[in-house]
């Protein structure tokens, strides 16, 4: 269970550029839709408010000044928050190990960022798919080139966990780390897969702490 460091890049690809001021000049427009507050509301107005502040500040806003911000709430809003809420309610409720992974290798896989025209670093929703199958929007990498050595890498981890429920179970030359599962609702270990394999703890601390307090203050609080 992962997510990419861009994910959020793709709404470029299903809103026009140019209107994505509405993230910033309509500030309920970031308020989840899983807290089901009224639109115009005094908590679902301040909410709007103080994710706006957390993401962009509180001087001017563009997107020729806050891309990378913009970036960021949309994937932490559409995609990060969700994932790390349901990597803590597996750990709660179920026996079987959890991996959790950040995809941040920006690579020439990253075929769906080309096609938007994104330049800043990241990898885009969907850019995974590069790592892990031929396509006709990816040519084959060089050997023992970053994109070959990663794409290996990443189809040995998947097979891994496939057939055994565990992406690295007996020590691999090619992949030179035991990935962990989750253990700890307060120290939850993540693979960063970017030209090296590393465990981190925690992906994007104090985003994921201020999206657990806007959460907290909705009228209907996920489960999640």
């Amino acid at each position: 269970m992962g997510y990419n460091s861009g994910d959020g890049m793709i709404v470029d690809g299903m809103v026009e550029p140019h209107l994505n001021y509405i993230y910033w000049t309509e500030k309920e427009y970031n308020v989840p839709g899983l807290l089901h507050l009224e639109k115009g509301s005094a908590l679902s107005r301040r909410l709007g408010d103080e994710i706006a502040s957390f993401y962009f500040g509180n001087g001017p806003i563009s997107r020729d000044t806050h891309l990378r911000q913009f970036y960021d709430i949309t994937t932490d809003n559409s995609f990060l928050r969700g994932i790390f809420s349901s990597v803590q309610h597996h750990l709660r409720t179920s026996n079987c190990p959890i991996y959790m992974y950040r995809l941040s290798l920006d690579s020439d896989l990253c075929f769906y960022k080309r096609m938007l025209g994104i330049e800043l670093p990241g990898v885009c929703h969907a850019d995974e798919i590069g790592y892990l199958f031929s396509t006709l929007l990816t040519s084959a990498p060089e050997a023992g080139s970053v994109e070959d050595v990663a794409q290996r890498r990443m189809c040995r981890l998947w097979a891994n966990f496939a057939k055994y429920s565990n992406p690295t179970p007996v020590l691999d030359p090619l992949l030179e780390i035991t990935w962990p599962p989750v253990a700890d609702h307060q120290n939850v270990a993540f693979l960063d897969i970017c030209q090296e394999l590393k465990v981190e703890f925690d992906p994007e601390p104090e985003r994921m702490k201020f999206w657990e307090r806007i959460y907290s203050e909705g009228l209907l609080v996920s489960k999640l």
